[in-house]
């Protein structure tokens, strides 16, 4: 990936619970849920390690990061850290011997970018250790002005053993304020550590918009609809996503998108020293599936490198390919399916690779001459019953699309299996006919496992070819709230546009659950025509009741091309929301600011009067002269969004007195309140001095309204303007 784009990558804090054992199978990050953090936070801190997944775009993050630093006038350094050395100046791709020396002999902070710890690691365990020393040594004088930030793949990084090391060799302390009542003050190590966050929805997005994608929005429905955002969370991956689309317009199943990346991987990474050793694509296929299934069956993730350091805790490769040569072995391990190697080893990039992978092999094997025994390694009796083995269980979604008989077994005695994984659109009609009936039956006598209403894969197998039972089922169970969330969630999913009328009425009938309201809501304002969803919308609106927050985020959430007479349906529906409550979260904040990215600069300005409006209805906020909305003073926040943008346009809309004067109560709201506005962060005081028109403009309604105000309260002249300047005036 060369050319760099910047995504505002997000980072998650891990949690305590640090005791991972990266010999497992499948690792899991322990992240602190709803704390995600931006570089702005992270810049802040001076000790942090930053893990992500190989292709995840770590190195090129600390890079820019880096340069962007430079950029500002400030000291920054970016240096891989396996060319670390007793004279590690040299290696510097940020910054230089002579800035590095500069900063040593002033007072300033530096931010260092190490990058990256398993690298470090690929020849020598011991070589980041000798690496970090070497450093610390060499910034020791001006350790107090650091700011250090390493990065690491999870799997190589030693959460306890790596953390003290450091604290060792770099420790910087803070004190910990979280105790008030101990008058002393306890001082606690400046180490952070957190994971890259993957790419959403919305990042994947904005990426395809740099690389000029075509039809972004049906390439994103495409990756939602068949479950690939695990697929396309990495820049790496993304970009092979990106190149099937561009050739053939569509993704196609799931399973074609992933036979799509491995065969991708399997040429792309290493084709010269493939070519050389003249290795078909079919040979190559079958060498990652029997490794792939050698990983299922051991639950070692790692398999070893010929011609290195063997681990014998490791997959040993020569062992399960006997019949291949060393070169041909490391050919292979050097594809991109695999990540790089990391201690002599090398493991599947993706579990949904790994597991598609050993799935073929096990298909082979049970069109052979030994199916029994190949049976007998999935199903088992135990105490008198048939069970599934535990380990294998994530291939069989798989298996099941090409062996009838495992897939008669699996959806007799445990059809939740098909939705676990695998591609279940890819099921026949009659089998997907009788697991959908079935399920919603079981569904309705609250009879199925719970967990797995809520599996996306469950709705996905969903076709047009299934909307005429999908109507009939929603028609008869039409007041079964867990019944219309499932169906619903399926038509929302699968388009299915001959059930809006009937979801219509489910969305309007207040007898009906809130749940199956919203998503009856969501499912018409996603596949139903525009006459339809103002027609709900409208009736929604002229029902007289107080609508839910998040409620409004489904009417919100699928309109892709806004108009005015959505915005108008919009601020009714806002001015019948309930009542904002501060730190609740409706996802009607974020839903709104995705809409205001979708207004052309008339629409913004349409909606920025629609907030004004709710801005001004009384009751008002109970400060000194702060003639704001108290039940819609939450408003303010999207006033200033549309505000900035409308800026960014220089619109003339801008210098509009309503606009202006909002601006000035709105500063006021900040200043005699609680308005937290390092929460509600802005750009205001950024963008309005440089542009003249309007920063004179806003000086000259700012004194207008507080001369009004002054002879009010005093019954005097105003005489000096500097208590009333705002916006870096």
């Amino acid at each position: 990936m060369n050319q760099y784009i910047q995504l505002n990558r997000k980072f998650s804090p891990i949690t305590p619970k640090q005791n991972l054992d990266v010999s497992n199978l499948d690792y899991s990050l322990n992240t602190a849920y709803g704390e995600e953090k931006t570089w702005d936070d992270l810049l802040a801190e001076y000790r942090c390690v930053i893990l992500a997944e190989a292709g995840a775009g770590k190195t090129k993050e600390f890079e820019e990061c880096a340069k962007r630093i430079h950029a500002e006038g400030k000291y920054s350094f970016f240096i891989r850290i396996e060319d670390i050395d007793s004279d590690f100046v040299d290696a510097f791709e940020e910054g230089d011997e002579f800035q590095f020396n500069e900063w040593l002999d002033s007072t300033d902070p530096a931010w260092f970018f190490l990058d990256s710890a398993d690298e470090a690691r690929l020849k020598d365990p011991k070589q980041f250790e000798k690496a970090i020393r070497k450093f610390a040594k060499k910034v020791k004088p001006a350790a107090r002005r650091c700011h250090i930030y390493i990065s690491s793949r999870p799997y190589s990084w030693g959460f306890e053993s790596d953390e003290k090391f450091l604290d060792k060799e770099l420790y910087y302390g803070i004190t910990d304020n979280k105790d008030e009542s101990n008058r002393e003050e306890k001082v606690k190590s400046a180490l952070k550590v957190f994971s890259l966050a993957p790419l959403n929805l919305a990042d994947i997005k904005f990426f395809c918009e740099i690389k000029s994608v075509e039809n972004i929005p049906n390439l994103l429905n495409q990756i939602e609809r068949y479950d690939l955002l695990g697929l396309a969370e990495r820049p790496f991956d993304l970009d092979n996503i990106i190149d099937k689309w561009r050739k053939e317009s569509v993704l196609g199943s799931r399973t074609e998108i992933i036979k799509h990346n491995i065969q991708q991987r399997l040429t792309d990474r290493h084709a010269r020293r493939r070519r050389a050793l003249n290795i078909p694509l079919e040979k190559l296929q079958e060498g990652a599936q029997r490794l792939a299934a050698a990983v299922i069956l051991t639950r070692k993730a790692n398999i070893n490198v010929p011609n290195s350091n063997p681990n014998i805790d490791n997959i040993d490769p020569i062992e399960i390919l006997p019949d291949w040569t060393r070169e041909e072995i490391l050919a292979l391990l050097g594809c991109g399916i695999f990540n790089d190697i990391v201690y002599d080893a090398v493991r599947f990039r993706h579990r949904d690779i790994r597991e598609f992978l050993a799935a073929q092999w096990f298909i082979k094997l049970l069109r052979g001459d030994n199916r029994l025994e190949i049976e007998y390694l999935f199903f088992r009796e135990q105490f008198g019953e048939r069970i599934v083995t535990p380990s294998l269980r994530c291939v069989l979604p798989w298996i099941i699309l090409e062996d009838q008989k495992t897939c008669d077994h699996v959806l007799k005695n445990q059809p939740e299996i098909a939705f676990e994984g695998g591609d279940p659109l890819r099921l026949t009609l009659d089998t997907r006919k009788k697991i959908f009936v079935n399920f919603v039956e079981r569904i309705a006598k609250n009879l199925d496992n719970r967990s797995v209403r809520d599996n996306d894969s469950i709705a996905k197998i969903s076709n047009k070819d299934l909307e005429e039972d999908v109507l009939a089922l929603i028609q008869k169970y039409s007041t079964n709230e867990d019944v219309i969330f499932f169906l619903g969630r399926m038509v929302w999913q699968g388009q299915l546009d001959k059930c809006v009328p009937t979801l219509i009425d489910i969305a309007l009938d207040k007898v009906n659950g809130m749940y199956a309201r919203r998503i009856a809501t969501r499912a018409v304002m996603s596949c139903g025509s525009e006459h339809q969803k103002k027609q709900l919308w409208k009736a929604l609106n002229a029902g007289g009741e107080i609508l839910e927050r998040k409620h409004i985020v489904e009417l919100v959430s699928e309109i892709n091309q806004p108009d005015v007479e959505f915005i108008s349906l919009l601020i009714d529906s806002l001015k019948n929301s309930e009542t904002y409550q501060k730190y609740e979260y409706s996802g009607l904040g974020r839903a709104l600011e995705n809409l205001i990215e979708k207004c052309d600069e008339q629409l913004k300005f349409d909606f920025l009067l629609g907030l004004i409006g709710l801005l001004y209805i009384q009751p008002y906020v109970d400060k000194k002269n702060c003639k704001i909305s108290e039940k819609y003073r939450w408003c303010l926040k999207l006033a200033y969004k549309i505000i900035e943008q409308l800026i960014v346009l220089h619109s003339q809309f801008m210098l509009k007195p309503s606009i202006l004067e909002l601006l000035v109560k709105g500063q006021r709201l900040i200043h005699y309140t609680d308005y937290d506005d390092n929460e509600e962060k802005n750009n205001l005081s950024k963008l309005v001095p440089k542009w003249d028109e309007l920063n004179e403009a806003l000086y000259c309604k700012t004194i207008e309204i507080a001369r009004q105000d002054h002879r009010q309260s005093k019954d005097e002249e105003l005489t000096d303007d500097w208590q009333y300047c705002c916006y870096g005036q």
